[in-house]
């Protein structure tokens, strides 16, 4: 987990919004009614949310709202697609042709679109590492 923060701390010019509490992970579990991957937390913890090259990571914080908070977008999806898995939660949109980078407790990353998920990455660190070529 600590390669993911690493990584990341190597990226120029990354925009970020502030690590958020543990009590904001706890609430937003709940409202979700799902576990994030320990490396998501930490993520949230350090970050909150991210934005380099192109790429937004979603996140919390305490003004962060809209499509960058992971809360609003999940719901957003599930009232949005049936088919959206529950045990899921979004880290990144695409685009409305591309999709939704999602992820779950296990870590696993997934592209979802369309109702079909497919498998990309095994950890949100390997799924960064591709972010950092675009």
């Amino acid at each position: 987990m600590k390669g993911l923060i690493n990584k990341i701390e190597s990226i120029e010019n990354l925009c970020q919004i502030g690590g958020c509490l543990e009590d904001d992970i706890f609430q937003a579990q709940n409202k979700l009614n799902l576990l994030f991957s320990p490396e998501y937390k930490l993520y949230m913890l350090k970050y909150g949310a991210i934005s380099f090259k192109g790429t937004e990571w979603t996140g919390l914080g305490k003004h962060l709202h809209g499509y960058l908070n992971v809360v609003n977008i999940t719901l957003t999806m599930r009232e949005l697609d049936i088919d959206f898995p529950l045990d899921c939660y979004v880290i990144e949109n695409l685009g409305i042709d591309k999709g939704m980078v999602i992820s779950n407790f296990y870590g696993k990353v997934y592209l979802y679109n369309m109702g079909e998920k497919y498998n990309l990455y095994d950890n949100l660190e390997e799924y960064l590492a591709e972010c950092m070529l675009r």
